[in-house]
């Protein structure tokens, strides 16, 4: 009995660093892993003529708004003959958007790619025709849709 009692506080000191360790190392690579699935779909959508892509990235964490949860973000730096408004139908319609997806179109007036996140696109033109496209989800905590996404708002990148 005397060796059984430290065996079980063990296993239970193991199981309960186990845990932890999932949660902080897999929850943030499978964030990682879902702001990349944002990025690739904008990079395989058609480019409309006289577009051309430059650089494209991804973010993960809460990045703009307030509360806690997570945020992803997939982004495309392009350069392009058409208006605001005209690449922002394009990629639209190009996009399949889910639920609770948004996509926007907005010009690229500095290399930041969102402001306060220090990251920057590295191939910036400071042109007149460069725009950012960001496709993006928001996941509030404590209106999750479903136990899966409520376990990635573990990750302390939303908070």
């Amino acid at each position: 009995m005397k060796k059984l009692i430290p065996r079980i506080l063990r296993t239970l000191l193991l199981s309960i660093l186990t845990i932890i360790a999932v949660f902080i190392i897999a929850v943030p690579v499978i964030n990682n892993g879902i702001s990349a699935t944002y990025e690739n779909r904008l990079k395989h959508a058609p480019t409309p003529d006289g577009t051309t892509v430059i650089e494209s990235a991804s973010l993960t964490g809460k990045k703009m708004g307030n509360g806690n949860g997570m945020q992803w973000f997939g982004f495309l730096l392009v350069e392009s003959d058409m208006s605001r408004e005209e690449l922002e139908k394009w990629y639209s319609d190009q996009v399949d958007l889910k639920e609770n997806e948004d996509l926007w179109v907005s010009p690229q007036e500095t290399p930041e790619i969102i402001e306060h996140s220090r990251r920057n696109f590295k191939k910036y033109k400071n042109s007149e025709n460069c725009y950012q496209i960001c496709l993006f989800k928001n996941s509030v905590s404590g209106l999750e849709d479903n136990f899966g996404e409520k376990l990635l708002n573990f990750d302390l990148r939303g908070h």
